[in-house]
């Protein structure tokens, strides 16, 4: 073969090593492992909150969510905290896992905390974004999240 030829193709095949057919699927299926161990929304104690508590928090899909710490309104009854750990970093694989502890804010007791788990990449090499995975799904966590909540009722 050609050197002309030859080394273009040596650099392609080599931004294809990090891809494997049924790769992700192992990958996917670790998260799904890992996901069953701890992953979703475990709630310790129950949020009390007014409705007026509930115009200071975010809110997902017309669900209320914990602001983080740092863009909480000062106000605000609770407030989460999100630590990223890389767990794989290789071969086109990044997989992680994220908490968010969730604070009451008065005592900064923690009332709540939710765990994921995401793979991203391992695709074969093209322009278009990465594939990712994530367990629980998002929508599930805010879904779950919702019972953390007891909406006072009162003249507010």
């Amino acid at each position: 073969m050609k050197p002309a030829l030859f080394l273009p193709l040596l650099f392609l095949l080599q931004g294809c090593a990090g891809y494997l057919p049924g790769r992700q699927a192992h990958w996917d299926e670790e998260v799904r492992r890992l996901c069953m161990d701890d992953g979703g929304v475990r709630i310790f104690r129950s949020l009390r909150i007014s409705k007026k508590d509930i115009d200071l928090m975010d809110k997902v899909d017309g669900k209320i969510a914990v602001p983080n710490r740092q863009t909480a309104h000062p106000a605000a009854p609770a407030y989460s905290e999100l630590t990223v750990t890389s767990l794989k970093r290789e071969g086109g694989i990044h997989m992680w896992r994220a908490e968010s502890v969730i604070r009451r804010r008065f005592d900064e007791a923690v009332i709540a905390r939710w765990v994921t788990y995401t793979r991203s990449g391992g695709d074969f090499p093209s322009p278009l974004h990465e594939s990712s995975f994530t367990c629980p799904d998002l929508k599930e966590i805010a879904n779950d999240l919702q019972q953390l909540f007891v909406i006072e009722s009162g003249k507010e």
